[in-house]
């Protein structure tokens, strides 16, 4: 039988590692699927996290299926790696930090019911926007109305409003036109 022998070679640049005992109260949010499950930090490593989760979301997790994690102010990608029981019988999940995904851009506007301190992220839909659009002309379709508008006063007036915008549309449209 033929001898192998293998050349070993010490690795001159040792991966640096750490690993850190988190205080008590850091609490981060495990996403799976369209559900929100607050989780306990346990420990931090260089690679991952130890994390205490409560049992449901022990038996929905499985292995080899990256799920999302906010902690710190911070969205990431993980793997779950491995589920053990502690010694008060929690349960215990090691992950590995796959990807952090970039922070989403902040926009801020000075509409007058909002203030410049009002700030919303640019990536989230824009509901509320359409929401408050969508209450606005509920109101002016009720003062318009024939029986409202007419014992409050206000169909004439915004009936000559939208006169005077369609000559305004009308006259742009034959400027444009020439």
């Amino acid at each position: 039988m033929a001898e192998y022998t293998y050349n070993v070679v010490q690795n001159e640049t040792p991966e640096f590692s750490y690993r850190q005992q988190v205080s008590d109260g850091m609490m981060a949010v495990v996403i799976i699927g369209k559900r929100r499950w607050p989780v306990k930090v346990r420990e931090r490593y260089s690679s991952g996290f130890t994390l205490e989760v409560p049992r449901k979301l022990a038996k929905k997790i499985q292995e080899e299926t990256p799920i999302d994690m906010l902690f710190d102010g911070r969205r990431m990608k993980v793997m779950p790696e491995s589920l053990s029981r502690g010694e008060k019988k929690e349960r215990l999940l090691g992950i590995s930090t796959l990807e952090e995904y970039p922070e989403k851009e902040k926009i801020s506007f000075g509409l007058w019911p909002f203030n410049r301190r009002t700030v919303m992220a640019a990536s989230h839909s824009d509901s509320g926007l359409i929401f408050f659009g969508g209450s606005i002309l509920f109101v002016f379709c009720v003062l318009a109305m024939p029986g409202v508008g007419d014992a409050l006063g206000t169909s004439q007036r915004i009936e000559e409003t939208l006169h005077y915008l369609g000559r305004l549309a009308v006259d742009v449209a034959y400027t444009a036109r020439s």
